[in-house]
């Protein structure tokens, strides 16, 4: 991501994005074909990823988990990481700055994540563990990728002892299930990406 980053960057620095607006590209052609030469690489590495998790037998990759599950929610949080970092992109003015924006935002979407999984716990009997005044704390941590990221992976370790996930009973929990924070990592950064576009 960081010479994603750097290439965008540099490439605004130069002004070669300004040149070609000169002559007639518009803005959404010029992110449209950065999209077609990144995202094939997102999907190659959630590919990768699950087979490096398969590989080396982690219970979130395996059987009982259905794959498909696994394969949709490292596709989506790339796609997600790929429309934030658009974004960032547009904000970055220099070159030498890249690496620390980058890592700026990885950090915080890591420290939200961690601290936004509290929020999403339930006791043994199903009850929160976040008190209900202070449930829109669960919508606030949603808007990071890192957060859905990291509860989709935590519903698929706790469920694989149990029998795993599987799309029968993917939808099963109470708060968040998997489908709406597959929800919750696409639209907030569709939202960023339009700002980043316009």
């Amino acid at each position: 991501m960081v010479v994603f980053m750097f290439l965008i960057t540099s490439e605004k620095e130069l002004k070669l994005r300004l040149h070609m607006q000169i002559v007639g590209q518009h803005q959404s052609q010029h992110i449209l074909s950065w999209m077609a030469i990144f995202m094939p690489l997102m999907m190659l590495s959630s590919l990768l990823l699950l087979a490096w998790g398969a590989a080396f037998q982690l219970n979130v990759f395996l059987p009982p988990n259905t794959f498909t599950l696994s394969l949709i929610t490292f596709i989506l949080f790339g796609i997600s990481l790929v429309f934030w970092l658009f974004f960032l992109a547009v904000m970055t003015r220099r070159v030498q700055t890249v690496n620390e924006n980058v890592f700026l935002f990885y950090i915080i979407n890591y420290m939200v994540a961690q601290a936004g999984q509290f929020s999403y716990q339930v006791t043994a009997d199903g009850e929160p563990l976040l008190d209900e005044s202070l449930s829109a704390l669960r919508y606030v941590f949603a808007i990071f990728p890192g957060t859905m990221f990291f509860r989709c992976v935590s519903l698929l370790a706790t469920a694989a002892p149990f029998g795993g996930l599987n799309w029968d009973n993917y939808n099963d929990q109470v708060y968040f299930p998997m489908d709406t924070c597959w929800a919750w990592m696409v639209w907030p950064a569709v939202v960023v990406f339009v700002f980043s576009v316009y």
